[in-house]
């Protein structure tokens, strides 16, 4: 579970990192380049929501598994 923590904190940071980078671009005048790494900024990001709300409710699927006991 701690591993899994690390990496999606992991991956929150490149969410972030990719926010930076566009700001840096936009603000370099490269608003096309930035625009298109704030969609896929947005686009990890929304993945990420869906992938916290699956290992959320994984351990109480585990747990009411058939099986499982």
């Amino acid at each position: 579970m701690v591993t899994q923590q690390k990496t999606m904190n992991a991956l929150w940071e490149g969410r972030i990192e990719l926010d930076e980078l566009a700001a840096k671009m936009r603000h370099d005048g490269k608003t096309e380049y930035a625009q298109l790494l704030e969609d896929e900024a947005h686009k990890l990001g929304m993945v990420l929501l869906q992938i916290e709300g699956i290992l959320q409710d994984a351990p109480e699927q585990q747990a009411t598994a058939p099986g499982t006991l």
